[in-house]
């Protein structure tokens, strides 16, 4: 079973750099950064193992947050039957609780555009998404062994 650790540090970020690019458009060195960031994340601090790297990152767009040249955060989203999926919403451990999070989640929303949009979100992540108009949708399911809820944002 994966397991949440919150990891706080005090480091400020200034205004970020945002990026969204398809795969093939990312340097060899971003997407190794983009990898090892959500591989810190999602596997070893959740202690999780799963496959992180999948298919949907070929066709996904990825957002890559940096300051100073240095990766910080990072989203993707895709184009679905049901929407635009969002999806691996991360952000480096040593700026969490600054914000950056949800400015991620506004950039993507802002490059999606009015559409709908759907999510699964970590469940104690429900109020951090809500804050973005989210609204769960259906029950509580586990992914990888995390409690999740699917979430969706309708077109505004």
């Amino acid at each position: 079973m994966c397991r949440t650790v919150a990891v706080r540090h005090n480091h400020a970020v200034t205004t970020p750099n945002f990026s969204a690019r398809r795969i093939d458009d990312l340097s060899a060195r971003e997407l190794h950064a983009v990898l090892q960031l959500r591989a810190a994340v999602f596997v070893v601090e959740q202690a999780c193992a799963y496959q992180d790297p999948d298919a949907t990152d070929l066709v996904a767009w990825h957002l890559l947050a940096t300051d100073g040249g240095r990766l910080v955060g990072y989203a993707r989203w895709w184009d679905a039957d049901d929407g635009v999926h969002i999806g691996r919403v991360v952000t480096a451990g040593h700026v969490r609780g600054e914000g950056l999070g949800h400015a991620i989640v506004r950039e993507c929303l802002v490059r999606i555009g009015s559409r709908r949009v759907v999510l699964h979100a970590q469940d104690h992540l429900r109020r951090f998404y809500a804050a973005h108009e989210f609204a769960p949708v259906g029950d509580v399911f586990l992914e990888d062994g995390i409690p999740h809820v699917v979430m969706v944002r309708e077109v505004v």
